[in-house]
C-alpha cells in the first residue's frame, strides 16, 4: 500500500448504485453530516474498528435495552477479518 503523509488528502472516484446513494442521504440526515466525504470517513472509522474487533475474535452487536436483546452484526468482510486471525493463531 502506498504511503500517504498524515494530514494530506487524496481524491478518489467511486461508483455507487442507487441504493447506496439513498443510504448515504439517510446517513447524512440522521447523523447530521454535511458531505458524502464525511459519511465515507465516518463509515471507514466504524468499519476499521469493527474489523479490528472481529480480528481479535470478538463479536459486534447492538443491544436493545428495552427488550434486553443483543443482536449480532456481521458481514462477509467482518467474517473474513475473524477468519484471518484464526488462520494466524493456528499457524
Amino acid at each position: 500500500m502506498a504511503s500517504i503523509a498524515e494530514g494530506s488528502s487524496v481524491r478518489k472516484n467511486f461508483e455507487f448504485d442507487s441504493r447506496f446513494i439513498q443510504i448515504m442521504g439517510y446517513l447524512k440526515d440522521v447523523c447530521g453530516l454535511k458531505t458524502d466525504t464525511q459519511v465515507i470517513e465516518e463509515s471507514l472509522v466504524l468499519m476499521g474498528w469493527a474489523a479490528a474487533e472481529a480480528a481479535k475474535g470478538r463479536k459486534i452487536g447492538a443491544y436493545d435495552e428495552e427488550r434486553e436483546v443483543l443482536r449480532e452484526i456481521t458481514s462477509p468482510a467482518l467474517e473474513k477479518a475473524r477468519l484471518s486471525q484464526e488462520k494466524i493463531a493456528a499457524a
